[in-house]
């Protein structure tokens, strides 16, 4: 894996041989288990033309050990009713690989929900992903962007960011899914939430972005999905095999 990028980072990407632009970014995650990852629901993924890159740096020729298969989905309450993302109030799914990641400690998340509360007002948050990064329309970061984004306020399970005056920059198509950070004093990060509603590429500056909240009741689901255990009273789950 490549140490400028985090082990537990997943990119999703549809390889497109012999096509003039290689490969076209979808969405982002986070390894929450050796065989799973958390994004957002909305994310289109399928077993035939879509790859989970993991802790790799770079997605134009990828190392075949950072590409993995999906083979299942697990999502958290409902699935998004496909035009209606603003209306969605459970954006997230579990996503499980065909072969373990190797690396990944199977008894704790490689990045922890924040438990301490909510950011102060503007306090710098960080973005990763490898969305969209130009006014012309699919082209994507070759490399794992980071960028920095201004903690606004929240509004149910929704945390909305601004970008940082004079940086025009947030979060773009292919960057949903992506965690929401915080870096602690200890240099090891805190996640608030999965980017939820981003925008497209030449409007990745303009107006809020939009992020689901990590809460207490997504951890539990986390724990429980991953070992195919549901209690209806707290939560639900759609599980769909992907063809």
């Amino acid at each position: 894996m490549n140490e400028s990028v985090p082990p537990w980072m997943v990119a999703i990407v549809r390889y497109r041989t012999g096509e003039t632009k290689p490969f076209m970014v979808v969405g982002a995650g986070v390894m929450v288990r050796p065989c799973w990852f958390l994004t957002a629901a909305h994310v289109p993924m399928s077993i035939n033309t879509t790859t989970a890159v993991v802790g790799c740096n770079t997605l134009l020729d990828a190392p075949l050990a950072c590409q993995y298969r999906i083979d299942k989905v697990k999502f958290f309450h409902s699935m998004p009713v496909a035009g209606d993302i603003e209306n969605t109030i459970h954006d997230a799914a579990l996503v499980h690989l065909s072969r373990p990641v190797t690396g990944i400690d199977q008894q704790k998340q490689p990045v922890p929900f924040a438990t301490s509360g909510l950011p102060d007002h503007r306090e710098p948050l960080e973005v990763f992903g490898w969305g969209e990064t130009s006014h012309r329309a699919l082209d994507y970061a070759h490399e794992m962007k980071r960028i920095k984004v201004l903690y606004d306020s929240v509004q149910d399970e929704r945390i909305f960011t601004k970008t940082p005056l004079n940086e025009r920059q947030g979060a773009c198509y292919g960057d949903s899914g992506g965690p929401l950070l915080r870096k602690r004093t200890d240099g090891t990060y805190e996640q608030f939430g999965i980017a939820s509603s981003v925008r497209v590429a030449g409007n990745c500056s303009l107006g809020d972005d939009e992020y689901l909240r990590t809460t207490p009741e997504l951890d539990w689901w986390i724990q429980h999905m991953c070992d195919d255990v549901v209690d209806k009273s707290v939560g639900s789950s759609t599980e769909a095999f992907i063809r």
